[in-house]
């Protein structure tokens, strides 16, 4: 499920002081000590490219449902009451963005906007781009790490100390989120390339396999039935619902 913040703000905020402290302190304090210049330069384009795409990923509305869109009659008709119009299929009103939300993702926190059909790109690149940083810093700092544990019987000052401070903070710092980002990246690669489903989906998938692995589904299913169809409510045909719910629940699964 989303994290929920309880200021809204710091969602911004954090992601904020993640990139700015790691990029910009490990250039400062780790990277202009012995990297060459080209390489430099190379390092702050990746990081203006997650600047770019977290800017982008922030600002791009989502994707809205066109003004009075009505479905096909062949279609099923899903009203939204408060935007008071249909929505296209896998579209999902987000109360937090307040406006239905053509194919939404989820909501995200960490840009106080949904991600869906228009600036899911930009969302997939800014991850994209925070693993390729984090990725390269990575590596350096592993080999600085590597260098100065070989020179370590030398004087201390042959190394800057602000030098060695960084190292210790920032290398776990950018492991975590080279981790956690990677993840998450790959988690929306599995959900919309391998599964096809949006997250939201996927979570409504896994919410249906515990209702019916808990054995709750099947008696919602008869309930929403006989709600809809009162006068078809008998003793008979309740048993036999049950009985072909219960057979056909396979089939449920693999949707």
């Amino acid at each position: 499920m989303p994290v929920k913040l309880r200021w809204p703000w710091l969602g911004i905020a954090i992601p904020t002081f993640l990139i700015s402290f790691i990029g910009y302190g490990a250039h400062y304090f780790i990277l202009s000590n012995f990297l060459s210049v080209p390489k430099q330069i190379t390092f702050e384009f990746c990081l203006s490219m997650i600047w770019l795409s977290y800017y982008l990923a922030i600002c791009t509305n989502p994707g809205r449902p066109l003004p009075n869109y009505k479905p096909p009659p062949d279609i099923w008709r899903n009203f939204c009451k408060k935007c008071q119009s249909y929505k296209p299929e896998r579209s999902h009103h987000c109360k937090t963005c307040n406006q239905c939300v053509l194919m939404m993702d989820h909501h995200c926190p960490w840009t106080m906007n949904c991600v869906g059909f228009a600036n899911y790109p930009h969302f997939l690149r800014f991850l994209f781009w925070i693993i390729v940083t984090t990725s390269v810093l990575f590596c350096i700092q592993a080999k600085r790490i590597y260098f100065i544990w070989q020179q370590r019987h030398l004087p201390g000052y042959f190394f800057k100390k602000s030098e060695l401070i960084f190292l210790t903070i920032s290398s776990p710092l950018n492991s975590f989120v080279l981790l956690t980002i990677t993840i998450l990246f790959l988690r929306c690669l599995f959900n919309q390339i391998l599964n096809g489903r949006s997250q939201i989906e996927s979570w409504d998938m896994d919410r249906l396999e515990s209702l019916f692995n808990s054995g709750r589904l099947t008696q919602k299913l008869i309930d929403n039935t006989w709600r809809i169809y009162p006068e078809s409510r008998s003793f008979q045909n309740k048993k036999d619902a049950e009985e072909h719910l219960t057979k056909k629940g396979h089939v449920l699964m693999n949707l």
